[in-house]
């Protein structure tokens, strides 16, 4: 049975650089035109079934706030219609109609209340809602006191406790501590399991492979995609890789750019480069990454080929030169620090001479790096004698990023791992 219908739905809000000119339309609706459109929403046609979970991806801005908004009537389309079947409840917003000087019991209460329930009703759901929330050592003090994880405790438990037929949910479970979010994201395959409809706004993509049935990919407030969550996340993934390649790529060039003309460099002054030092007996002309189609790429998904490609020139004949890179995250963690001459398979470059030029590449088979922002600092070093010695040094030489893919892990890097379990038993089964 379908539970949620859309047609041609779309939501339009009116845009004024000043409100006098709101005012002034107000005042004169057949007068001059003082604001554009702009449409979250248009042309949206789907159908949500009874028992189902769906999931709602998009970047930021895409409609899906808008679309949840919608569906919870706490506003009206501006094109089409929407026809829903079933007791609807929302959670969208962090402490929606809490009022800061009244306690948590008082909002508890006052929530209920607005939601349909009688003080005996609520009374009854009080020990519930606040077992779930944990929140037995808060509810007497004010929620204008309550952190934001709090509020969103008690926002949930109190909407989950209405026991909804069609439960919509927003981002607003991100801000919760890991272990509050397992809670919740528990409580949903429990309803889920009782057959209730359950629409989901989120980022992670393991809980919309994990939990929906289908997913919905909105773009610039229109549907794009909606089928399997498999089918619509690698859909969403080649669109936001597509997107990060062009701006990083982009960021990249200008940085090489500002590093090689002193036009660009000059242009550059207002936003210093990274710092960059050595004797120059050897220059790193520019460094890039490469995936396994010797395409330039600077968006990977755990596991990938990555080939980081360097062109030098040498200006000064050098013995024993050694090439390396480090691995940053962008908070400055240390991933890790490579070279070909500290290896398992060393490879020794006895002499670059004066006036020469190449490539030197570092091949990372399986990037086991997960979901993040990270950049790539890039050496060449003197190892003719005991301390090696700058020749050119370029922190922060390129950034790139690691996007979500099918590895479902947490944590910094992709481990490979093999699981097996004997049981001890008397007898065999």
């Amino acid at each position: 049975m379908i539970v949620i219908k859309a047609e041609n739905l779309g939501k339009k809000y009116d845009i004024y650089k000043k409100p006098s000119h709101r005012l002034a339309e107000m005042i004169m609706p057949r007068g001059k035109k003082r604001h554009r459109e702009m449409w979250a929403l248009k042309g949206l046609d789907f159908e949500i079934k009874k028992g189902s979970t769906c999931g709602i991806i998009g970047h930021n801005g895409a409609g899906k706030s808008t679309l949840l908004r919608l569906l919870s009537r706490l506003s009206q389309p501006s094109t089409g219609k929407i026809a829903i079947k079933g007791k609807v409840t929302s959670v969208l917003q962090l402490g929606a109609g809490f009022k800061g000087d009244f306690t948590g019991r008082a909002n508890l209460f006052m929530n209920c209340s607005l939601l349909g329930l009688t003080k005996e009703e609520a009374a009854e759901k009080f020990t519930e809602i606040v077992d779930f929330a944990e929140l037995w050592d808060f509810i007497d003090l004010p929620v204008k006191t309550y952190s934001s994880g709090m509020k969103m405790r008690l926002t949930f438990a109190i909407m989950i406790a209405m026991d909804p037929e069609i439960l919509l949910v927003d981002e607003v479970i991100a801000v919760g501590d890991e272990y509050f979010r397992g809670k919740c994201f528990n409580k949903i395959n429990e309803l889920k399991s009782r057959g209730k409809t359950l629409v989901l706004v989120t980022h992670s993509l393991y809980n919309l492979r994990t939990i929906c049935d289908h997913v919905m990919l909105l773009d610039r407030g229109r549907l794009v995609a909606n089928g399997t969550a498999d089918e619509v996340i690698d859909r969403y993934l080649t669109m936001v890789h597509a997107q990060r390649e062009a701006k990083i790529g982009a960021l990249n060039k200008k940085a090489s750019e500002a590093e090689s003309t002193p036009e660009a460099a000059d242009a550059a002054a207002d936003k210093p480069l990274p710092p960059r030092w050595g004797d120059g007996s050897i220059h790193i002309e520019k460094v890039r990454l490469l995936d396994d189609k010797k395409t330039e790429r600077y968006v990977y998904s755990p596991n990938e080929k990555m080939v980081i490609e360097a062109e030098y020139r040498v200006t000064k004949t050098t013995n024993n030169p050694v090439f390396g890179i480090g691995i940053f995250r962008n908070d400055g963690t240390y991933i890790a620090g490579l070279n070909h001459l500290w290896h398992k398979d060393p490879m020794e470059i006895p002499e670059l001479t004066k006036g020469g030029s190449g490539r030197i590449t570092c091949t990372i088979n399986n990037l086991p790096l997960l979901k993040g922002s990270y950049y790539i600092s890039y050496y060449c070093y003197d190892h003719s004698e005991l301390a090696p010695t700058p020749i050119d040094h370029m922190e922060k030489a390129l950034v790139f990023e690691v996007m979500e893919g099918n590895v479902i892990e947490h944590g910094l890097v992709s481990i490979a791992t093999a699981w097996a379990i004997k049981e001890d038993r008397d007898e065999p089964r």
